[in-house]
């Protein structure tokens, strides 16, 4: 049985090393000094004081493993005096009184120069009541030295809470306004599961690490050095005996720490794509829903944290591990340090205060160290969480702003595609394909084709989510590229063809499009797009809540106050990428018509597979894979053989099917 178990295990770290190497090889954790970037920047940099305070006390309450040992020996050597000899006015030495002599309790033996017991032979003996008054005066040191010590890990702990608190607060912010700059490519790429894993779960293990961190390693190095220091005052041959145990340290950690990166990057990976799984699962649980796969979903989920749950157990392993392997070897010095400095102390060369203070600080010498090595797993996850977080805030923003920006145009826009190519990452054939057409000034244009003729890609383009492969688009003959990003969204609102509904009220929501925007404004939008007459039947009105994905709203409805909230601050370019498609026929028509008032003096862009809506508007863009097959006034390609007469035929032929059917029944 434990042969299996064995393997197993073998064959999860080989994995993991594997899938080490790869996210190395990837760039994925190759950020040299994440962890001391992100220290430098976020604590150290915003409060060196109080991160110099936090080390000094941690290092200070390192060292009070020593100090009831350092008592220890006062008491047995300085207060009660253990093997003294018996002096003129003190108290007599301790001895066993039989019928014909007296035979002491300890044996006075030759010394070693070298030890501190020569300082007792020097020292004459004390009465009672000196060791009383000596008793008393240790006593209320030790008592002052508890209030000093617990004040000091007052002010650790506050400190610390205070340090990666802020940190985290101002690290969050950061990477959620790098997330915001990033491109549309970016975020293509990474599922929202596990840019909130960012936000969040990452965050959160490295608050936890650097606290543990900061209190914990000034504290062990602290100790490690004060009980070499005495250990080595007492008696410098037992401490070498101690200082051999180190070696077996540094080997134990040197295998398990490597062990331990491997299998934490694997676990922070899988973390990763099992908070993306979960979020997609949760987003779309209609669907789960409808087809009734809850059980199977259940099962996948299953199948997809076992893995990882392996992980975390084999990490848990060996942390375990090292930590008992420390123990063993500590424990063996202890006690080969207890059998030799007790029989020193049986010949005379050691005191029993001595034994006590130099067992006392060997045993607490291992705990600093034992404490270092559990922070290695700790250092190991901070690591692998540094990294992560680094490699966001490395990423370069592929769309950004000129070094000299223009002035954006104040009045409708000419918008001419040159040779414009485009393709996205790992595709075999470009999206959009040496497309080179003007769109005149004030132009309404409506772009149609067939799925993945690159209708959406193309309006994405104008708005400038993604930058061309080849070509330009020209806005007034100035390269879009040369307009600030902020002021080119103000002039070319895109209205994307899924709608989003924010949590809160219906009036934010419209509202949200141009934040100046009064409430006479906000009326008006909505008018435009026709739902002003519903938001009046609510209660609330504009006030009222629309929960999370818009819940409160039907399909057709969301789709309007998207509309709305784009055409709010009044644009000069509107892009619409098939935002009517929840609509009936009835109420697109009337839409349709509505806003060929408000489009009257902008240009716009209409993606839709509706020939109703191409009718109204002045020209007509066919798209068959990336290429311009047809473009011209509605009325004339009617006329004219072409995808466009097909398609109009088409749904002409099915909207007469249907009125038929209608006067039938």
């Amino acid at each position: 049985m434990r042969q299996p178990i064995i393997s197993h295990v073998r064959s999860i770290l080989k994995a993991s090393s594997e899938v080490s190497k790869r996210l190395m090889r990837d760039g994925k954790y190759s950020g040299s000094g994440a962890t001391k970037r992100i220290f430098k920047r976020y604590i150290w940099g915003r409060h060196p004081w109080i991160v110099l305070s936090v080390g000094i006390f941690a290092a200070i309450l390192g060292m009070h493993v020593y100090v009831y040992p350092t008592v220890a020996r006062y008491i047995a050597d300085d207060i009660v005096q253990i093997g003294m000899m018996t002096q003129v006015n003190t108290d007599p030495a301790p001895s066993v009184h039989t019928s014909d002599k007296t035979i002491p309790m300890m044996h006075q033996s030759k010394r070693y120069r070298d030890s501190w017991t020569t300082r007792l032979d020097a020292k004459p003996g004390l009465t009672t009541e000196q060791k009383l008054q000596r008793l008393a005066l240790l006593v209320a040191a030790v008592i002052i030295w508890e209030i000093t010590r617990h004040l000091m890990a007052t002010h650790l702990f506050f400190a610390t809470a205070r340090l990666t608190q802020e940190a985290t607060f101002h690290m969050r912010n950061h990477i959620h306004e790098k997330l915001h700059q990033l491109s549309q490519p970016y975020h293509d790429a990474h599922s929202p599961g596990r840019l909130l894993t960012h936000l969040f779960s990452d965050m959160q293990a490295m608050t936890h690490c650097f606290t543990m961190l900061m209190r914990h390693i000034p504290n062990g190095f602290a100790g490690i050095i004060a009980g070499t220091i005495i250990t080595f005052t007492i008696d410098w041959r037992l401490a070498l005996l101690v200082m051999c145990a180190l070696p077996a340290y540094g080997i134990a950690y040197k295998y398990f720490s490597t062990q331990m990166r491997n299998v934490n990057r694997d676990i922070r990976e899988r973390q990763g794509r099992l908070a993306g799984h979960i979020a997609n699962r949760i987003s779309l649980f209609h669907v789960t829903k409808a087809f009734s796969r809850e059980i199977r979903e259940t099962l996948i989920l299953a199948r997809t944290t076992k893995p990882l749950l392996q992980r975390q157990v084999v990490s848990g392993m060996l942390n375990t591990c090292l930590a008992a392997t420390c123990g063993i070897i500590a424990g063996t010095t202890t006690t080969m340090v207890m059998w030799i400095s007790a029989q020193k102390c049986l010949d005379g060369s050691m005191t029993a205060g001595e034994l006590l203070m130099f067992h006392g600080t060997a045993a607490n010498m291992f705990q600093p160290i034992t404490m270092i090595i559990n922070e290695v797993a700790v250092m190991q996850r901070l690591e692998t969480v540094c990294a992560k977080i680094v490699r966001v805030m490395d990423e370069p923003i592929a769309i950004d702003d000129p070094n000299d920006p223009l002035n954006v145009p104040d009045s409708a826009c000419e918008i001419r595609f040159d040779h414009l190519s485009f393709q996205y990452p790992n595709t075999p054939s470009p999206a959009i394909d040496d497309l080179d057409i003007t769109i005149p000034a004030g132009a309404k244009v409506c772009i149609m084709g067939p799925s993945g003729s690159g209708k959406s890609t193309l309006a994405k383009l104008v708005a400038r989510f993604y930058d061309p492969t080849e070509g330009r688009i020209l806005v007034n003959e100035q390269n879009l590229k040369r307009f600030k990003l902020t002021d080119l969204r103000n002039l070319i609102r895109y209205v994307h063809q899924e709608p989003v509904v924010f949590s809160g009220t219906i009036g934010d929501n419209i509202r949200y499009g141009s934040e100046d925007a009064d409430q006479q404004t906000v009326v008006k939008s909505a008018q435009n797009v026709l739902i002003h007459d519903f938001i009046s039947t609510l209660p609330a009105k504009y006030r009222s809540l629309t929960h999370e994905r818009g819940l409160t709203l039907s399909g057709g409805q969301k789709q309007r106050v998207n509309l709305a909230r784009a055409l709010v601050s009044d644009p000069h370019v509107l892009v619409l990428d098939d935002c009517t498609s929840a609509l009936d026929a009835d109420t697109e028509a009337k839409l349709i018509d509505n806003l060929g008032n408000v489009l009257s003096d902008r240009t716009a862009l209409l993606v839709s597979h509706r020939v109703s809506v191409a009718l109204s508007c002045d020209m007509v863009l066919m798209l068959d894979a990336g290429k311009m097959v047809q473009m011209g006034e509605p009325d004339q390609l009617i006329k004219q053989p072409g995808p466009f007469r097909e398609l109009y035929e088409q749904q002409l032929a099915r909207a007469q099917h249907a009125q038929e059917g209608t006067d039938a029944a």
